[in-house]
């Protein structure tokens, strides 16, 4: 069994900053095994999005995923939050299994057949569900251009 749970940056009061961001990490003797990263939105409705979840390879079929699923839900609930998460795999992978015996639900409707979610309020309608998927976009692509900007700045002081 994991041995224990790190949930590291978070700020104090995630739920006043639109971006805030969350990182979990489930260790085993010290050594990180699989990790998790956690958005929160507050545009359309509260929800933290999931950007990440990974598990090393050598550290697959361990059950670790499913620990960290487990993880994430706990988050999601504890701070009585909604999840989505994005998976461009194909509809036949295991992962797609693997999400809905998490409790996590596929997102209904062709341009949200990627998307998974958890908790979603029960009165949320398919626009409001649409617009928190749009302003996801627009956000994760603003933070990932800032994480290339970033990069690339390391890189050229580097070079330097």
């Amino acid at each position: 069994m994991p041995e224990r749970l790190k949930v590291i940056k978070p700020r104090p009061q995630p739920e006043t900053d639109s971006e805030s961001a969350h990182r979990l990490e489930l260790r085993v003797e010290g050594e990180m095994v699989a990790f998790a990263e956690l958005h929160y939105h507050n545009d359309v409705f509260p929800v933290y999005y999931v950007s990440v979840v990974f598990t090393r390879h050598g550290q697959r079929s361990k059950g670790y995923g499913g620990d960290m699923m487990e993880k994430i839900n706990t988050f999601l609930t504890k701070n009585g939050k909604a999840g989505l998460l994005f998976d461009a795999i194909e509809a036949d992978d295991v992962a797609k299994g693997f999400y809905r015996r998490h409790g996590w639900q596929p997102a209904t409707g062709d341009h949200r057949k990627y998307w998974y979610s958890f908790r979603l309020p029960e009165n949320l309608d398919s626009n409001r569900l649409d617009r928190a998927i749009h302003e996801i976009n627009r956000s994760e692509r603003k933070r990932i251009e800032k994480e290339e900007r970033g990069l690339e700045a390391r890189i050229s002081r580097k070079a330097a």
